[in-house]
């Protein structure tokens, strides 16, 4: 069972009863206060470490040791690293055999890729293709259908780095999967995109799977022929 620990922005926060006494009205959140940086600020550090201890009882008091964990946002390895000192204060990181992975979303994670599996100590990651084309093409996914020139995963800029972090992570023998929505949205065309770079996983919305799996079964057939 692979959990993504909260990744909830400021503007989702504030909605909360007594939220805007404690949350930042952002600019633009999307790209903001959120995931891994969340967890090492000081202000947030306690709400986090509740998060981990639910985490730590699902492990150690429940005995299910098939839990795994992921990091959301984490823009730097050097975040990440922090991040998993903090996991394993709290029994639930790789010191305690807890399979880590990271979101890769942010260039940062395509490109410093290695850095990132070293530091953190990665069992894996997952591609989330919705906040990777609005960093990489820097328009928040708020103001996406706003955009003159409307851009999605299917761009090649997009494309490249996710051939990239399916390549370093396979290259270091570690699963990447993706669960962004663009194979639900493209089902015809983006899956044998993501075969042909050889990815690990992919997850979609219950109404797609059939077509998914129908677009798998095709693009694996190729492969072998």
């Amino acid at each position: 069972v692979l959990v993504r620990l909260s990744d909830f922005k400021s503007n989702e926060y504030r909605e909360l009863l007594g939220g805007r006494i404690f949350e930042p009205n952002e600019e633009n959140p999307m790209i903001a206060w959120r995931g891994a940086s969340r967890y090492l600020d000081e202000n947030f550090k306690p709400a986090f470490e509740m998060e981990l201890e639910a985490m730590a009882s699902v492990r150690h008091d429940f005995g299910l040791d098939n839990l795994q964990l992921m990091v959301p946002f984490c823009r730097s390895p050097e975040e990440g690293e922090a991040v998993k000192h903090l996991l394993n204060e709290h029994n639930v990181g790789p010191d305690s055999n807890v399979p880590l992975f990271v979101m890769v979303e942010l260039p940062s994670n395509v490109i410093d890729a290695d850095n990132f599996i070293e530091k953190m100590e990665l069992f894996g990651g997952s591609i989330g293709s919705n906040d990777l084309v609005q960093t990489v093409y820097a328009v928040s996914r708020d103001d996406l259908e706003g955009y003159q020139h409307p851009v999605d995963a299917r761009s090649p800029a997009v494309k490249s780095m996710i051939r990239d972090a399916v390549r370093k992570f396979t290259e270091s023998g570690l699963e990447i999967g993706i669960c962004g929505q663009a194979p639900s949205d493209h089902p015809d065309e983006f899956p044998a995109f993501l075969i042909d770079c050889g990815i690990s996983s992919i997850s979609v919305t219950p109404d797609t799977v059939m077509a998914v799996r129908i677009s798998i079964a095709e693009a694996e057939a190729n492969l072998k022929s």
